[in-house]
């Protein structure tokens, strides 16, 4: 499979810094592609929580 017809047929998460995943969006879109941005930090800290959740569950099991 090429990366090209991957990318038109799957939508594409791009995460890290707004301003360059931005870019990123602007080129895939020229490329027919669907994407969305998501903020870096925001995905950071709800990863975090996720895996203090599991773990808080898992010490009162």
């Amino acid at each position: 499979m090429a990366v090209g017809a991957y990318w038109q047929e799957n939508p594409i998460v791009l995460i890290g810094d707004t301003f360059l995943c931005n870019l990123y969006q602007q080129a895939l879109t020229l490329l027919g592609a669907d994407s969305c941005v998501m903020e870096g930090t925001d995905i950071t800290l709800r990863g975090l929580h996720a895996a203090h959740k599991l773990q808080r569950e898992r010490s009162n099991a």
